[in-house]
């Protein structure tokens, strides 16, 4: 039995060009999901920062405040 490779050749030559693409987008699809992943911890830690400061201005200025009230006494 006998190839024919007339016949065979096209099929095979889009399945090849298919899992290419489907390689490249994957890869494409990590490279997404990695940059993603690597912005919400910088967008987490960012949060955790705004709030450690947040409390720590609020403690300030309650400080102050009792600092100013007991001043006046």
């Amino acid at each position: 039995m006998e190839i024919q490779w007339d016949v065979v050749l096209p099929p095979l030559t889009i399945i090849g060009a298919i899992l290419l693409m489907w390689w490249r987008l994957d890869n494409k699809i990590e490279g997404v999901r990695q940059a993603s992943e690597t912005a919400h911890k910088a967008i987490r830690d960012d949060l955790c920062d705004l709030k450690v400061t947040s409390a720590t201005i609020k403690t300030d200025v309650e400080w102050l405040k009792r600092d100013r009230n007991s001043g006046t006494d």
